[in-house]
């Protein structure tokens, strides 16, 4: 059973798919789609490609993809989200559908910001859960987490979504404003998984493959 979980940037959507899997153990496995957003940017034909358009002012001190600079320039220019797009959704999409037929794991739980975005990914989750939290104390915990500025924060939230166009498509939606909501929203995905596994008497009902892709690499969590 594939169940994706989305949300805007510091909605404690990692959090909550984090303790999901706790709560279902060895039979579950976290796939974070930015982690693997980050993996892609480390593929050296891809750094190459990154590099090539924008310079060697987005290395660090390492020489590795520092994604706050790359996303200082993205996420303010649709041309070049579009050109990172291009050329790292396809590796991350191949990456997300080979940990689908690979895994040993009953439950496989999707994190990813703009995963409603990635269509073909987001119509093989048998459960779609959005978490939402306020903006002001989202936003708040994004300056400390991330320490970023506030600059920062307002350019890459041009890349969000707005879930409400896809409200038709999320079966459960969870607030998130303090730690009980993040414990009772832990509980009732857990929930929703036993009574879907139970009405389906535990066959995957996976949905359609079309669509297009969504991408951002990881630049926001």
């Amino acid at each position: 059973m594939i169940i994706g979980i989305t949300g805007a940037t510091g909605s404690g959507k990692t959090t909550i798919a984090t303790k999901v899997v706790e709560k279902l153990g060895n039979a579950s496995e976290l796939v974070s789609i930015d982690e693997i957003g980050h993996d892609v940017t480390a593929i050296p034909e891809i750094k190459h490609k990154l590099v090539k358009k924008f310079g060697a002012e987005i290395l660090d001190e390492n020489k590795e993809i520092d994604r706050k600079k790359l996303g200082a320039i993205v996420f303010n220019d649709d041309e070049s989200m579009d050109f990172l797009t291009k050329i790292t959704w396809p590796k991350m999409e191949r990456m997300i559908f080979q940990k689908m037929r690979n895994t040993e794991s009953k439950y496989l739980i999707l994190e990813y910001s703009l995963l409603p975005l990635a269509e073909r990914v987001w119509d093989k989750c048998d459960l779609r859960i959005l978490i939402k939290r306020p903006d002001k104390i989202r936003m708040e915990g994004l300056v400390l987490r991330d320490k970023v500025s506030a600059s920062y924060l307002r350019s890459r939230e041009k890349a969000s979504l707005d879930y409400s166009d896809f409200r038709t498509d999320i079966d459960k939606t969870f607030k998130n404003i303090n730690h009980d909501d993040v414990n009772k929203a832990v509980l009732s995905i857990v929930a929703e998984i036993a009574k879907l596994e139970k009405i389906n008497k535990g066959v995957n009902i996976t949905r359609g493959t079309q669509g297009r892709g969504a991408s951002a690499v990881g630049l926001s969590r």
